[in-house]
């Protein structure tokens, strides 16, 4: 009869005994919640900081490839004509442009047709105003910098 009163009393103390670590684990668990919850704007801060990062990374990258492409513009701008607006990618420049004289929107379609860099242009609209000269928008298809950095054999 000892014996069983011993199992019993062993039962009971292993029953409160796993019941204290079920109840520390709880709190435990809850503890850490609390501290996620607590630490979720700042996570979300950090993912929001990284992925501008990426981006400000992307844009420097590519920042070169912009530069190289506008002072290629420059070059192929005559006299006389301006650009109103530029969009550049990787892959094209869509601009309004504004040429004071005939003259001076021939050489420019000329020197933009004949550019190394560009396989194809495109002339959208254009408007002649006696005020301010010829005004139209173009697209340039650029060849990838891969192709042109390359190195010929």
């Amino acid at each position: 009869m000892v014996g069983t009163e011993i199992v019993v009393l062993l039962a009971f103390i292993s029953r409160f005994s796993l019941d204290r670590k079920l109840t520390d684990l709880k709190e435990e668990i809850s503890q850490k919640q609390a501290i996620l919850e607590a630490n979720l704007p700042f996570e979300q801060d950090v993912r929001n900081l990284e992925a501008r990062i990426n981006q400000i990374q992307t844009l420097l990258k590519d920042q070169s490839k912009s530069v190289d492409t506008l002072s290629l513009l420059k070059t192929l701008l005559p006299p006389g004509v301006y650009l109103t607006t530029a969009e550049i990618n990787a892959t094209e420049v869509h601009g309004d442009a504004i040429a004071s004289t005939t003259q001076g929107f021939a050489q420019f379609l000329d020197s933009i047709g004949s550019a190394k860099n560009i396989t194809q242009v495109d002339i959208g609209e254009i408007h002649k105003n006696p005020l301010t000269g010829i005004k139209f928008d173009f697209k340039a298809h650029l060849i990838p910098v891969k192709t042109q950095n390359s190195p010929k054999k």
